[in-house]
Parts: structure tokens; C-alpha cells; sequence
């Protein structure tokens, strides 16, 4: 007995995946290139994925002693953050300031993991496990290129 499936309107399907090898010789007869849905490969301007990979770790990190509190929100100003972000974590900061007679956490948040998932050349995404209070959540965010030089654009404590 076969099973047939059928199309149900309102949802999206992907596409099987094509190999690199047929997509390349679909392409090369026509001139055009094929509608596959591969990515194009990273631009050679973006850095290897180690050191993006700590670099970002380390802007989440000053991101999360912000938040704690540790460092004060206009150190963001300074550094590769767009105004929005400090913006944001100025006010989610005054939203959750603790009561009178309330005790800070005594545990620094700190991150555990960045992952940076495939990207285009001038933006780059990622997601990263973060121990803050006494849980372990989840940050997202991205990066943009603006005038030249990386900023993060977002930045989201899940």
C-alpha cells in the first residue's frame, strides 16, 4: 500500500536537498543560475568562525554584566553596540529593578556557548547559552555591518 500526500494549502514545503555537484552542472549549461536554495558561500571578508566565534562571546559577556549590573549601560556607548541595544537594556533594566530590601543575585551571569549558524556577508546571526541567575537561558542577536565595522543590532534574552 503506498501513502500519498497531499499539498495543504496555507503551508509552506521545503525543498529536497540538491548536491553541490548537480546544482553547479544545472547551472553551467543555461547561464543562469539554478534555483537550488543553497547559500551562497561566506564572503572572504568575514572572519574565520573561531574568532568571531570568541569575539562574540565576549560582546554577549559585557551585554550580561550590564544587565547584572556590574557595568554601568553607557559602557554599550562605547563599544560596538548600536544605540538601540543600550537603549533596550536601559529600559528592561528599569523595569525589573528588585524591590526595597531585595538582594541582588550573587551569581555573575556568564556565557556557556555562542553558535553562529551559516550567514550573509553583511549580517551575521547568532545564539548563545547563557547562565544568568539560576538558570540557564538562551540570548539571540545579530550583528550588522555599519559604516565598515561590525555592531550588534539586537539582542534578545529568551
Amino acid at each position: 500500500m503506498t501513502t500519498r500526500y497531499e499539498a495543504v494549502p496555507g503551508l509552506v514545503y521545503l525543498r529536497r536537498p540538491v548536491p553541490v555537484v548537480e546544482a553547479a552542472e544545472n547551472s553551467a549549461g543555461t547561464g543562469q543560475l539554478a534555483d537550488t536554495g543553497i547559500a551562497p558561500p561566506p564572503s572572504d571578508d568575514v572572519p574565520p568562525a573561531p574568532a568571531v566565534r570568541s569575539r562574540v562571546g565576549m560582546l554577549v559577556g559585557v551585554w550580561l554584566e550590564v544587565l547584572d549590573g556590574r557595568r554601568p549601560v553607557s559602557v554599550l556607548r562605547k563599544g560596538p553596540f548600536s544605540p538601540r541595544v543600550a537603549d533596550d537594556l536601559r529600559g528592561r533594566i528599569r523595569d525589573a529593578r528588585p524591590g526595597p530590601g531585595a538582594t541582588p543575585p550573587q551569581t555573575a551571569s556568564r556565557v556557556l556557548s555562542v553558535h553562529l549558524p551559516p550567514t550573509h556577508r553583511e549580517r551575521l546571526t547568532f545564539t548563545a547559552s547563557v547562565a544568568h541567575g539560576n538558570r540557564v537561558r538562551a540570548v539571540a542577536g545579530h550583528l550588522a555591518r555599519y559604516d565598515g565595522q561590525w555592531r550588534i543590532e539586537t539582542v534578545t534574552l529568551i
